[in-house]
């Protein structure tokens, strides 16, 4: 089986062109100071390029599990593809941060914020645990402490309950955390805030997201069965109604349609790569989009504080029409893609190499 997949890195390159999309217009563009009137469902869209990303990642995931050998290579190799970005970048996006004259950067620009924007251990553990206050670097982190809760659940059904069935108990824990979640209660101070404080930590009611991934890559695999479309029916139709369900008649007037058609689609085009399609796989393996693909978490990690203060710097100084607004902000993001690029090829992949064949001695 190929270990790289050319499709799923182009599904990455949709996904944080649709982030940064989000970020550079409807997110920020007050901050960023233009006009241009982004308040248009389309722009407000790109924030779901997140929950692609965590298909894409359960997808990855069930394949990494089953060419590991034991919980403790898979963790740690997953700490490390993760971690050592985030090392080499957090340190300059706290900088950055702290002289983007920017007010709600720079609330998070402190040192002691690196602990959890370091260790991807979400700020409200540390706080819950210590009584600190301390916070995220930059907003796009909550992510991957999700991405890190999933690894854990994952990694301990697939190596301590059951290989053959991991799927089933997969969408099983899931579907337990959607119905506890859906428990109602009187939230008071105590021991009831506490618990709802440490499951909203857990990320357990987005795990749907990854289970769905999951169940494409079991197609991918060619593990078909009419249990596993029964349970791809039930974790899509969930994924769709959470979807539904959660952007309904909400303040910013954005019609859900556009949420689902988005979501919709990624589906597809995940579909399309889990049939293993030759010719699907040519005409996705683009070269830019792949390269886009292979360099997306790292540009995740800094493209929110460093373009969004680059961006509102220059539009404070030029005054642009939307047109060259667009046009500065595609290459601005390219520039970026490259730069993050480099770093990776000279720096991040070599030590996550040598880390890789420590941990694997």
């Amino acid at each position: 089986m190929r270990n790289k997949i050319n499709g799923l890195q182009s599904l990455r390159a949709l996904a944080i062109f649709s982030v940064a999309l989000f970020h550079f217009t409807y997110r920020w563009e007050s901050t960023i100071g233009g006009k241009y009137r982004f308040a248009n469902p389309i722009f407000l869209m790109g924030h779901f390029g997140v929950q692609v990303f965590f298909m894409i990642s359960g997808f990855i995931i069930y394949k990494t599990l089953r060419e590991t050998p034991n919980f403790k290579t898979f963790f740690l190799h997953r700490l490390v593809r993760l971690i050592v970005p985030a090392i080499f970048l957090e340190v300059l996006i706290l900088i950055v941060a702290k002289y983007s004259g920017i007010p709600d950067f720079q609330y998070g620009a402190q040192i002691k914020n690196l602990l959890p924007s370091i260790s991807l251990i979400d700020p409200g553990w540390w706080n819950l645990v210590f009584h600190s206050k301390l916070t995220w670097i930059s907003g796009v982190q909550w992510t991957l402490s999700i991405e890190v809760s999933f690894y854990l659940l994952a990694g301990c059904l697939y190596y301590f309950a059951s290989r053959r069935f991991f799927p089933e108990f997969l969408v099983i824990s899931s579907g337990v955390a959607t119905l506890l979640d859906h428990i109602p209660h009187q939230s008071h101070p105590g021991i009831i805030h506490d618990i709802d404080t440490i499951w909203a930590l857990t990320g357990f009611p987005l795990f749907w997201w990854f289970v769905v991934g999951v169940l494409f890559y079991r197609v991918f695999a060619q593990e078909n069965s009419i249990k596993n479309v029964a349970l791809m029916i039930v974790s899509i139709g969930w994924v769709l109604l959470f979807t539904y369900d959660g952007y309904k008649g909400n303040k910013d007037g954005y019609p859900v349609i556009y949420a689902l058609i988005y979501i919709a689609f990624s589906m597809f085009l995940l579909g399309l790569i889990s049939t293993n399609s030759r010719r699907f796989e040519k005409l996705a393996g683009n070269k830019f989009t792949v390269w886009v693909g292979d360099n997306s978490y790292e540009f995740y990690l800094i493209h929110e504080i460093i373009g969004v203060t680059v961006l509102s710097k220059l539009e404070h100084r030029f005054h642009w029409n939307v047109l060259i607004y667009g046009i500065v902000t595609a290459g601005f993001c390219v520039a970026l893609l490259f730069a993050v690029s480099q770093v990776r090829k000279f720096a991040l992949i070599p030590i996550q190499r040598y880390l890789r064949l420590k941990i694997s001695s």
